[in-house]
């Protein structure tokens, strides 16, 4: 199942043509709000959820998050913080945070449907806000592992993430949806 927004259906059908087995729906205004439609949808013990902004996904990851769920409700990649980070106030500098247990969220993620789905549909009735599936499930009281993500794995959401994943691409060391030596 492939979830995308309403204007882009049709460019996907087409792109999607070769694999006959893909289900196309229509997302909605938020991601969560298109997880929420798609979960209503699936009919799966597990669902992998990955975002389409991350194109150098690797097969090692989508098997690494998926056999996370035998000891786990879901499971995330992320890759821990080496940047230092700095609490501002303003423009003025009032301190150096601890960056030890900070880790940066990646796709793909995995799930027990069941657990995933009960997350969603309670935040739904109590109008609850969150950042991600991983937020929703954690609030439920649901067990999640941390897989050691990709630095290769980037999100392109700016004209320089676009330029960054292009000039990877092009090095013929790693390609979009297949990852390194692929």
């Amino acid at each position: 199942m492939v979830v995308v927004p309403p204007e882009l259906k049709e460019q996907a059908a087409e792109v999607c043509r070769p694999y006959s087995v893909v289900e196309l729906i229509a997302g909605m205004t938020s991601s969560l709000s298109s997880v929420r439609r798609a979960l209503q949808i699936v009919a799966s013990p597990s669902v992998v959820i990955h975002d389409v902004t991350r194109p150098f996904v690797t097969h090692d990851l989508i098997v690494k998050v998926t056999d996370a769920l035998q000891s786990s409700d879901g499971a995330i990649c992320a890759v821990p913080l080496d940047e230092t980070l700095k609490l501002t106030r303003s423009t003025r500098v009032e301190s150096t945070v601890d960056r030890t247990g900070w880790w940066r969220a990646q796709t793909p993620e995995a799930w027990d449907c069941g657990v995933l789905q009960q997350a969603h549909e309670r935040a739904h009735l109590e109008g609850g806000r969150a950042r991600g599936n991983a937020q929703l499930v954690a609030k439920c009281g649901g067990s999640i592992s941390v897989i050691a993500g990709a630095r290769a794995n980037i999100k392109i959401s700016s004209g320089a993430d676009f330029m960054l994943a292009e000039a990877m691409a092009q090095s013929g060391v790693i390609s979009p949806a297949m990852g390194p030596g692929h």
